[in-house]
């Protein structure tokens, strides 16, 4: 297991996940119904889990870290770009909550790939390659959505690349 690219997840939920994936589908429809996230483990920061690890401990160790975070209510502030790419995405608020849990999966014990980026929490509208400028003005004209979300879970997600097909692999509840 974790041959595949997999990422370590909180989920958005509706209906803040339903305008962002009407967001996609306008700017990058091959990633509509890709689960809608904001990614702790494997696009910065921390690379995706390195293969070779056991699941169950993978994920016995995730509920742990899990366990010692309370749900907690976040927002998205504004759409920003990472520069020198096409990728578009929200900045969530309150990022220290998305740290700390990023920092606490750091020193868990479990193997990730590296990775070259730094940890910035994120929630991707739109990775689409050769990006125009018009576009990438359309795009940072973008509005978050204006509701305020419970992060409740942490997800595990497998994607074959070329497809953006997503497999949830393992799903646990912050605070229990």
């Amino acid at each position: 297991m974790f041959d595949l690219p997999t990422y370590i997840v909180l989920d958005v939920p509706p209906p803040a996940s339903d305008y962002i994936k009407a967001m996609r589908r306008r700017f990058d429809p091959e990633r509509a119904d890709v689960p809608v996230e904001i990614t702790i483990a494997g696009s910065s920061g921390l690379g995706t889990i390195a293969a070779g690890q056991r699941p169950d401990l993978v994920f016995r160790t995730i509920a742990d870290v899990a366990s010692k975070f309370s749900p907690f209510v976040s927002s998205f502030l504004r759409v920003k770009k990472f520069r020198g790419t096409g990728i578009i995405y929200f900045e969530p608020a309150n990022p220290l909550n998305f740290i700390q849990i990023h920092f606490a999966l750091e020193s868990s014990g479990i193997l990730f790939n590296p990775n070259p980026f730094p940890f910035t929490p994120h929630c991707t509208i739109r990775l689409k390659k050769g990006i125009r400028i018009g576009e990438i003005r359309e795009s940072l004209l973008m509005t978050p959505p204006e509701c305020e979300f419970s992060l409740k879970t942490i997800s595990v997600y497998s994607y074959e690349n070329e497809k953006m097909k997503s497999k949830l692999l393992y799903r646990s509840y912050l605070g229990c």
